[in-house]
Order: C-alpha cells, then sequence, then structure tokens
C-alpha cells in the first residue's frame, strides 16, 4: 500500500509538478518573464491575503456612507505631507471614562474630554462626537410614566481660549421596553449661531468698525449682527474655516452718497421749478431749502453716525413741506409725485442704515489657527434618573474624532471610504475576473479547435461557423445590454451581475483561440506518429489526449494569459459606463469619480488605473516569455 502511493506522488510528481517546474524555469529565464512572475507573486499574494482578510459585510460597508463617516472626505494620502504640504493630522479618540462628574443644580454630569494638537497651518475638514450606549431612562414619578433623557452638550475650547458650543441635543425614543434603553447619538456643529455670534464677539474689530460707523450705537449693532449673520452664511459652506480658524474682518462703507444724489436732484428740480405766485410758496419753499442744506450736509458726512441726523432733518422738512404742499394745492401733479417719490426714497435710506449692511462691504478672511483644542461632551441627567441602578455608567463611550486634512495610504473619496482599503479588496475581485473568464475561455477553444480539427467533417463546420457567427456579434454593445438586464433581474445581487459579465466574456471570447488550435491540430494530426498509433488500435480519444492537446496546452497557456487583462479591463470599462457588479472593483472605483465628475481628484483615478495598469503589465510581460518558450523563431529576437 505504501509502495502504490509512492508510485502514485511520484507519477504525479513526473507527469505534472516537475513539467510544471521545468516550464517555470524556462520562463524565469527571460528577463520580461522574470519581472511577470515577481509582479504576479506579489498580486496573487496580496489577492490571497485580501480574500482571508476580507470582511463578511464588505458589499455593505462599500456602499454605507454611515460606515466611513468617521472618515474626512476627498483629502490626499497622508504621506503628502513629506513633499511639504501642510497637513492637518486625523485623530480618533476612544473615552471610556469620564474626566469627572458630579452633580450641580439639580443635574448629574459626566464630562468627557479630548485633545488634539494643530501643529501645521492647515484647517482640520471637521470635529464629531459620537456618544454610544447614551441612557435613556423610562420610570415611575408620581405614579406617572415618565422618560427622562440625557442633554448632551458638544463643546470645542479653542487655542485662542475661545470656547465654542458646536451641538447641543436631547436624544428622544418612543416604545421603550423594560425601565431603560440605550442608544447611540452623533454629534456635529449644528450651532451656527452661537458659534458665529461667539467668533464676531472675538474678532471683530471696534477701533476700524468705530472708523467707518462712526459712534451711532444702532448702526454698530446692526453692523455687528450683519457681520455675524455673513459668518453663519460663510460657515454653513466652510465650517472648518471657522472653527479652526482666526478670523480678519474688515467693514468698508459703499457709495451712500448716489442713492442720497438723485434724490437731492429731484428736490433741486422742484424747487427750480416752482413759481414764485404759487399759493403757499413762503411756506414751503423754505421747508425744501432746509432739506437740501440737509442732504447736501449728510453727502459730505464721513461716517453713516454723521449722516444719519442730517437725514432725518431732511426727511422731517421734505414731509413737513409735502404736507402744507397739499394744503396750500403748492405743487402741480407732477412736482407732488416727485416729492413723494423723495420722502419714500429717502425713508428706505434711512431704514436701509439702520436695519441692513446694504451699504457696507463686509470682508472675512481665515487661516488656520494652531495649537491645542480642548473637545468636550458633557452627558447630564436628571437627578431623578436612577443612574446608581445602572451595572455601569449611563454612557457605554464617547468617541471624539478631529477629521484631518490628509488620510491613510491613497486618500478618500467624496463619502470617506478609505481607497487604501477599497482597492486592498479589489485585488481578488479583479483576479478572480481574469482568471476566470481566460481559463473558461481558453479551455473551451481548446477543446473545441483540436475538436474540429481532428474530426473535420460536419463537426468542423458546425464550430468553424459558431466561430463566424460570434466573431461578427459586437461585443461591447452586447456586454452593456445583459449587463443592465442582470442588474435589473439580479436586484441587491452583485455575484449574478459578475456572473453573467463573466459568463458573456466566455461566450464570446474562445472562438480566435479555437481557430488558431484547429490550424494547429490539422498540421498535427497528418504527422506519421499520429497514423502509426492509430494503426495500433489508439481510441481517438487517446490520440487527441496523449499526441495533440499537449502540443497545443503551451500555446493556450500563452493565449490564456494574455486574455487575464483583456477581462479585467472590459469589466472596469463597463464600470466606467454604469454597468457595475456591485464589488468593490477598481473599475468601480474609477466610476465613481467619473460620476462625481471629479477628475482633478488624482488619487482617486492614478491608484486604480495604476493598479489595472501593473495587473495587465504582468500578465503580458509573461505571456511573451511564454510566447518565446513556444515560437522557437522568437527567441533569437
Amino acid at each position: 500500500m505504501a509502495s502504490r502511493q509512492v508510485s502514485i506522488t511520484k507519477t504525479i510528481s513526473q507527469r505534472y509538478i516537475r513539467p510544471l517546474w521545468d516550464g517555470l524555469k524556462e520562463v524565469w529565464s527571460y528577463g520580461t518573464g522574470r519581472i511577470g512572475l515577481i509582479l504576479l507573486i506579489i498580486l496573487v499574494g496580496i489577492s490571497v491575503a485580501a480574500t482571508i482578510t476580507m470582511p463578511s459585510n464588505l458589499l455593505a460597508m462599500w456602499e454605507s456612507p454611515s460606515y466611513w463617516d468617521e472618515n474626512p472626505m476627498l483629502v490626499p494620502p497622508a504621506w503628502v505631507s513629506y513633499l511639504g504640504q501642510p497637513v492637518a493630522p486625523q485623530s480618533v479618540n476612544v473615552l471610556t471614562m469620564p474626566v469627572s462628574s458630579g452633580e450641580q443644580a439639580g443635574f448629574m454630569y459626566y464630562n468627557y474630554t479630548a485633545k488634539y494638537v494643530l501643529t501645521q497651518p492647515q484647517y482640520p475638514q471637521d470635529v464629531i462626537a459620537k456618544v454610544l450606549g447614551a441612557t435613556i431612562f423610562n420610570i415611575q414619578v408620581n405614579n406617572t410614566v415618565k422618560v427622562i433623557s440625557p442633554t448632551i452638550t458638544f463643546i470645542l475650547v479653542r487655542p485662542d481660549n475661545l470656547t465654542l458650543t458646536l451641538a447641543t441635543t436631547s436624544p428622544t425614543i418612543t416604545n421603550i421596553s423594560g425601565w431603560y434603553t440605550r442608544m447611540d447619538v452623533k454629534l456635529s456643529l449644528t450651532n451656527y449661531g452661537g458659534v458665529g455670534q461667539a467668533l464676531g464677539m472675538r474678532y471683530i474689530n471696534e477701533t476700524q468698525l468705530a472708523q467707518v460707523i462712526g459712534s451711532n450705537t444702532t448702526l454698530l449693532s446692526v453692523v455687528k449682527l450683519g457681520i455675524m449673520n455673513e459668518i453663519v452664511t460663510l460657515m454653513r459652506s466652510f465650517p472648518q474655516y471657522y472653527i479652526f480658524g482666526k478670523l480678519a474682518i474688515n467693514v468698508s462703507l459703499g457709495n451712500i452718497s448716489s442713492d442720497i444724489t438723485p434724490i437731492y436732484q429731484q428736490i433741486q428740480s422742484i424747487l427750480n421749478s416752482l413759481p414764485e405766485t404759487s399759493p403757499g410758496v413762503n411756506v414751503v419753499k423754505p421747508g425744501l431749502s432746509n432739506a437740501l442744506s440737509s442732504l447736501q450736509s449728510a453727502i459730505n458726512a464721513r461716517t453713516p453716525s454723521g449722516m444719519i441726523p442730517y437725514l432725518y432733518s431732511a426727511l422731517g422738512n421734505l414731509t413737513q413741506a409735502y404736507a402744507m404742499s397739499i394744503a396750500y394745492n403748492t405743487f402741480s401733479a407732477n412736482q407732488s409725485a416727485t416729492l413723494f417719490s423723495a420722502i419714500t426714497s429717502l425713508s428706505k435710506i434711512i431704514s436701509d442704515l439702520e436695519t441692513t449692511t446694504k451699504y457696507y462691504s463686509i470682508d472675512i478672511q481665515t487661516q488656520p489657527l494652531t495649537g491645542t483644542y480642548i473637545a468636550q461632551v458633557i452627558v447630564s441627567y436628571s437627578t431623578e434618573a436612577p443612574l446608581t441602578q445602572l451595572p455601569g455608567l449611563p454612557v457605554s463611550s464617547v468617541r471624539i474624532i478631529f477629521k484631518g486634512s490628509a488620510y491613510g495610504l491613497l486618500g478618500t473619496d467624496d463619502i470617506g471610504r478609505d481607497l487604501a482599503v477599497i482597492l486592498y479588496y479589489g485585488f481578488p475581485v479583479a483576479m478572480a475576473i481574469g482568471l476566470t473568464a481566460a481559463i473558461a475561455t481558453t479551455l473551451i477553444g481548446l477543446v473545441l479547435g483540436v475538436i474540429s480539427g481532428y474530426y473535420g467533417g460536419y463537426v468542423d463546420e458546425a464550430i468553424q461557423r459558431t466561430v463566424d457567427v460570434i466573431g461578427n456579434i459586437p461585443l461591447l454593445p452586447i456586454l452593456i445590454l445583459l449587463g443592465q438586464i442582470a442588474e435589473l433581474v439580479f436586484v441587491n445581487n452583485p455575484f449574478m451581475i459578475l456572473m453573467t459579465i463573466i459568463v458573456v466574456l466566455i461566450v464570446f471570447g474562445w472562438g480566435g483561440l479555437a481557430i488558431t488550435v484547429r490550424t494547429m491540430t490539422l498540421s498535427i494530426k497528418e504527422e506519421p506518429y499520429i497514423e502509426a498509433a492509430l494503426a495500433l488500435g489508439a481510441s481517438n480519444n487517446r490520440v487527441i489526449i496523449k499526441h495533440i492537446l499537449p502540443q497545443v496546452a503551451a500555446y493556450g497557456v500563452a493565449s490564456m494569459v494574455f486574455s487575464v487583462p483583456s477581462a479585467i479591463l472590459t469589466e472596469a470599462g463597463l464600470s466606467v459606463l454604469g454597468i457595475r457588479s456591485g464589488y468593490p472593483t477598481w473599475g468601480a472605483v474609477l466610476s465613481r469619480a467619473r460620476d462625481s465628475n471629479r477628475y482633478d481628484v488624482w488619487w482617486w483615478i492614478i491608484p486604480p488605473g495604476l493598479l489595472i495598469s501593473i495587473t495587465s503589465l504582468a500578465f503580458v510581460l509573461v505571456g511573451l516569455a511564454i510566447e518565446r518558450m513556444v515560437e522557437p523563431r522568437l527567441r533569437t529576437l
């Protein structure tokens, strides 16, 4: 029994392992083969490691923005800092114990604190907090069911000692079973108004503002409020510039006189066209003249505070003159309408000055504020909550995340996916697509090509006409059509969508090899040793398996190696066109970049394209070496 096992092992070694080893050594002897094999070993090794470490929820993880919400979005790799680019680091702080706790004013407080040091002049992208397992109580107080939720406050203390209350929330839940339950709460900047007010109060330059506006407290208050509103508006689009920035605020005065001058000209035109014989002219004319004088003084004033008294004086004189003109019927209908329009316009100017920032240009510039930031999450409960009855703390843990301006080995995409992780798990998918399609088409092409060439007749005719039909059908439209049908039929089943694509590649990919192998078989079957084998009683199957297939197999292997990159490139091309299997393939990563129209994000475009190119190059180099082995005439080239 033992000798039989040794004999089987020896047979396998002599028939399969030794020829394979000899073939690999010959491939290694060529420069292209050596480089290709090294690349293939690396690719296969990474693919095996990725397959072993691949999480079971990979597909859900790939499509879920919430899974990646702790990562910054659209940031370059962390190593760009070595190229001289300023980088704000990523920091994830997991806090299981509060820094301090205590009771105050009828509430129990738990304070979780994390520090973040920003040394380079770059803005972190955001800061968020996650309170995991926050307890919500459902108890009876005075025979009444009462739900007690925590109040959670998210605070950031900046290096300039400015305290920003970023968010405050009190989570609620209905249908609590039991006397308590737990839930997760995420906090990010929502208190835009409070943060804008705090920043405005800190960075508004009172001296510069007084120089522009003057001493009128109403106008100063309006402009201050306008600055704060402008900060809030800008912060909604670019919050990181204000949370992590120091502000330079400059207010300049617009050309108010351009609005006052037309009113002045209207009043002057009325005076110039007013006949001295008009009724009540002696009563109306002084008011108009005084109004002109006040308007001229307002135009000459340096600040809005200086303008306001003159504008009010002019408005009073014009209003009185208008009332007198009505009483005495001094003006014509056109003059009366002109004066009324002037009064309305002047009232609007005064209103705009006292209630809006229409006549001011507010310029807000920011630059990164370096130093130590302290983030605090304060969880507070009413003392009515039975905190002492819990098996532990009322909060399981707190995560405080400062999102950096660079991340990981290859950066992130538009929802924060770590591109290094996604591309890593794309290795086995790419290899599976390429090898499955290539091996299947090679086997089909070899078998049908040998059968066609060996048997001839109707069998040969049927196979060759099938090859002609397949060869004349355009592959890309068929792939797009069947891919879209598969997406509709196999909803939420990415494996079947991918298999549809692979099957189409197989069905339309074996024809060329079959034609070549047929030609080789026609030549081989005319050899004397084939006739001798048949004369000695060898069956057709034995002749094909023993004498023909071994001779065409080397060419088949070369063809298979060249077919792998073609399959990978086809899948990538379909993904870019919108036909996606659902797996995180390299083509799918490129497709996401195309959908987002972000061709400027180089770390999203170059790495997957480079991986596709390197994988294709590895197989092509090995194929070139095998081609030299199969065709001796190429060895001298």
